[in-house]
């Protein structure tokens, strides 16, 4: 009979446990907090480089159309004047007038 008042039956759990408990569950949700911020900065990265490629590619087949008209001026010269690094210019007719304009 003694030992069955000995025992005590423990209903509930202390603060340091709390405190512990409230801190793992701290960490794991930073470290998702920190997870969903990483997936949120990549994708914008990703969405700004794709808008940027779409973009090249747009002025690319522009350009690409221009050149593939080029032909040689109306008073004889080559169908390409200058191409640079950062400059191209060359003949070609673009609004239909039979005229060759100079295209920069």
């Amino acid at each position: 009979m003694r030992s069955l008042r000995l025992q005590r039956v423990q209903k509930g759990m202390t603060i340091i446990e709390t405190i512990i408990a409230f801190a793992i569950v701290g960490l794991i949700v930073s470290a998702i907090a920190a997870f969903q911020g990483n997936i949120f900065t990549y994708n914008k990265q990703i969405s700004n480089s794709l808008i940027t490629s779409q973009d090249a590619r747009a002025i690319l087949r522009t350009m690409v159309t221009e050149l593939r008209s080029a032909s040689s001026g109306s008073d004889g010269s080559y169908a390409i004047v200058t191409a640079a690094t950062n400059t191209l210019a060359f003949f070609a007719d673009t609004n239909g007038d039979s005229i060759k304009e100079k295209i920069r």
